[in-house]
């Protein structure tokens, strides 16, 4: 156990030693460098007089967390079909875990209808 704890401390050292080392040579200061990455907007420059704030829209948070929903849904429903596995070799009785699956699947439907009613997803 002492062991494997120190090789991943060797370990740990040798890649923050490599990346400084790294880091040294491929740093240089580029436009392209400073430039924001993959967010859509245009870099600002800061000029007297200008406002360089620039209006966000919230629909790409509101767009983010129905992402995260679904996204949710998803990973749990895979624990759903190995929780129902026994009971579907046994033979025993799969009304319970159906009735909480279709719970949980109600209040997602139920979710998604009032996010179509209310426009979001347009």
């Amino acid at each position: 156990m002492s062991i494997m704890i120190i090789i991943s401390i060797i370990i740990s050292i040798v890649i923050i030693l490599a990346t400084y080392i790294l880091n040294k040579y491929t740093s240089g200061s580029t436009t392209e460098k400073l430039s924001q990455y993959e967010c859509g907007f245009e870099p600002i420059e800061e000029k007297p007089g200008i406002e360089t704030r620039e209006r966000y829209y919230l629909k790409f948070h509101i767009v983010a967390v129905i992402f995260l929903i679904f996204d949710l849904e998803a990973i749990l429903l895979y624990p759903f079909t190995t929780i129902i596995y026994p009971y579907i070799t046994l033979g025993t009785d799969l009304f319970k875990p159906f009735i909480i699956f279709f719970i949980f699947m109600f209040f997602l439907i139920v979710g998604l209808f009032y996010e179509f009613k209310k426009g979001v997803l347009s």
